[in-house]
């Protein structure tokens, strides 16, 4: 049935940006969960009472039996430009010119190291990286 209130439809986008952006369950529930299972529960019955669905725990038992733990998984995310065994080359840059600012020392770096590197997100002089 197609929603054809204003309300039904600002209903029908809010729901979907809800799923868009849903976050993980807690590491709490996944436990309990799994030792509703651990005591005998069929998946089936454990799901209704914690209101998650049968494949989600059947994934909760499926990680736990694969990994031995159901911690949650980190995100790689993007390595870093400049990485932490060339920080004391950083260093070694900020305490020749302490008093220049970040986007000297990013075009500094690129030309030394051919690394380009912004300079707003470099550690260039931020963080215990400065000379002082």
């Amino acid at each position: 049935m197609r929603a054809t209130s204003p309300l039904e439809r600002w209903a029908k986008c809010l729901n979907w940006v809800y799923l868009w952006w849903m976050k993980a369950y807690s590491q709490d529930l996944c436990l309990h969960t799994l030792q509703a299972v651990d005591a005998g529960q069929t998946k089936a019955t454990v799901a209704q009472p914690f209101a998650v669905s049968l494949a989600t725990v059947t994934r909760y038992v499926a990680r736990r039996a694969a990994t031995g733990h159901v911690r949650p998984r980190t995100s790689p995310g993007r390595p870093p430009r400049i990485p932490r065994s060339a920080y004391t080359a950083v260093r070694a840059q900020v305490e020749r010119r302490p008093d220049a600012a970040n986007a000297e020392h990013a075009a500094a770096w690129e030309e030394t190291h051919g690394v380009r590197v912004s300079p707003w997100g470099c550690p260039l002089g931020r963080g215990g990286l400065s000379a002082a």
